[in-house]
C-alpha cells in the first residue's frame, strides 16, 4: 500500500479514496506517497485487541490506528496537523417540514448500511438502512461516496432507525453510482425529513507537514 493509504486509515479520514490517492481532507505531501508501494510485516504488543479489514477501513480500529500512526511517526518521520477549513460540502440539514425519522428502539450497536432493491414491477433501486443511527453517522457513510465531504448541520444528536430508497441513476457511472444517484436528495427530504444541500461548509483537513522515505530495515 502506498503512504497516503496509509495515512486515510490510521487517521479514519472521510472523503478518501485510498486507492486513488483523491481526498479533500488530506493536504501537503510529496507525489511519491500516492504512487511508491510498501509491504508492511509488523507485530501488535501482546494482547492488543483484534480488528477486521473492515473496521479499520470504517475508522472502527482505534487502538490498531493508533499503532500505525506511531509506526509512521516511527519509519517515515511523519509530522502532521489538523486545520478547520472551509470547502465545498453536502451539508444535511431539516427540512422545512421537519424530521420525519422516529427515535431508536432497537438494540444493539448502531449500523447504517446500503441495500440493492431489485423489483421486477420497477428500476432498480437503492435502500439506506439505518439501525440506531445518528445523522453523523449518515453522513460519515455518504462521505466515503460522494465527491464532496457530507457534514451534518442539523444538530440532532438523537439515534433514528429508519429506511429510505431511492432509484438508481440510469445515467450514473462508477463504483458508487448506485448509493450515489442524484434522486437520493429528494428520497431524503420527502422520507426522512433531511434536505441535502450543496454549499460550502467548515472541514477538519489533516496538514502532512513533513515526511521522508523509510529506511532500510
Amino acid at each position: 500500500m502506498h503512504l497516503y493509504g496509509l495515512i486515510v486509515r490510521a487517521y479514519g479520514l472521510k472523503s478518501c479514496r485510498p486507492l486513488t490517492g483523491s481526498c479533500p481532507v488530506l493536504s501537503g505531501g510529496p507525489a511519491w506517497i500516492t504512487k511508491d508501494a510498501f509491504d508492511i510485516d509488523a507485530k501488535s504488543p501482546a494482547g492488543s485487541k483484534e480488528y477486521t479489514t473492515i473496521q479499520l477501513a470504517n475508522g472502527q480500529a482505534p487502538e490498531l490506528q493508533e499503532e500505525i500512526r506511531n509506526l509512521l511517526v516511527d519509519r517515515f518521520h511523519l509530522k502532521t496537523h489538523f486545520e478547520e477549513r472551509q470547502l465545498p460540502v453536502y451539508a444535511f440539514t431539516v427540512a422545512d417540514g421537519g424530521i420525519r425519522l422516529k427515535p431508536s428502539i432497537a438494540a444493539g450497536s448502531p449500523a447504517v448500511v446500503f441495500q440493492p432493491v431489485n423489483s421486477p414491477a420497477g428500476p432498480p433501486a437503492t435502500q439506506v438502512v439505518g439501525v440506531r443511527s445518528t445523522i453523523q453517522d449518515v453522513a460519515d457513510l455518504y462521505a466515503r461516496f460522494m465527491d464532496r465531504p457530507v457534514i451534518d448541520a442539523t444538530g440532532l444528536t438523537s439515534r433514528y432507525d429508519f429506511k429510505v430508497q431511492y432509484e438508481a441513476d440510469p445515467d450514473g457511472e462508477g463504483p458508487f453510482a448506485a448509493a450515489t444517484s442524484h434522486t437520493l436528495f429528494e428520497a431524503f427530504e420527502k422520507q426522512a425529513g433531511l434536505k441535502l444541500k450543496a454549499t460550502r461548509g467548515p472541514v477538519k483537513v489533516l496538514v502532512i507537514d513533513s515526511v521522508t522515505r523509510p529506511t532500510a530495515n
